[in-house]
């Protein structure tokens, strides 16, 4: 386990890293899995740079996880999974997976950009990132960018297609116009359970 401030050069690691809390600095890193959770109450924070490369991150609290000066073959923080429930991941890195197991927020910035988003429990995603595609199967998520692509688990129900789209015609007034470039988007969901559907607010 690492925690208080550590900087690890240079190394292949066969098993786990598990980051308990403090500022470690993975520089040259190649790992399958990183574990880092919160049991002292210190917030960790892992920087991933130069040639670093991490299978999947496991996120079991609160923490900021961020990539800085990467090497140009290296993979930085390849895919992401938030098992903490209610959780905070401040997040500055590009992924390709970022999973949501529990409910939690992702704190986004500019440079910080998401291949595919898959959300199995309520999950609020905000700051200035990107998300390419959003896979929304859990109630009450709430997105402050428009991804590119969003999927939305259905609930099972008994109705045509058809119906369902008048439903939601009658209900939320689709289509809607072109969103205005200063508008964000909040992702919200009219049934109890596996359903969302996108709502604009113009700011």
């Amino acid at each position: 386990m690492l925690s208080g401030n550590v900087n690890l050069n240079n190394v292949t690691v066969k098993g786990d890293i598990i980051v308990g809390g403090g500022n470690v600095t993975l520089d040259g890193v190649t790992a399958m899995n990183l574990i880092v959770s919160n049991p002292m109450g210190i917030k960790p924070t892992v920087i991933a740079t130069g040639s670093t490369n991490i299978g999947t991150a496991e996120v079991q609290s609160s923490a900021s996880l961020s990539e800085s000066g990467l090497s140009a073959n290296a993979g930085g923080f390849s895919d992401v999974t938030v098992t903490g429930e209610g959780a905070s991941l401040s997040l500055d890195a590009s992924v390709w997976d970022l999973d949501t197991k529990a409910a939690s927020t992702i704190v986004t910035t500019g440079s910080t950009l998401i291949s595919e988003l898959t959300a199995d429990a309520k999950t609020t995603v905000t700051g200035n990132g990107s998300v390419q595609t959003a896979k929304l199967n859990a109630s009450g998520c709430e997105l402050v960018m428009q991804p590119a692509e969003v999927q939305l688990r259905q609930r099972r129900h008994r109705h045509h297609r058809g119906q369902v789209r008048r439903f939601l015609d009658e209900r939320f007034g689709l289509p809607r116009p072109p969103c205005p470039s200063t508008s964000t988007t909040r992702t919200t969901s009219p049934f109890p359970t596996n359903f969302c559907s996108m709502r604009t607010r113009t700011t």
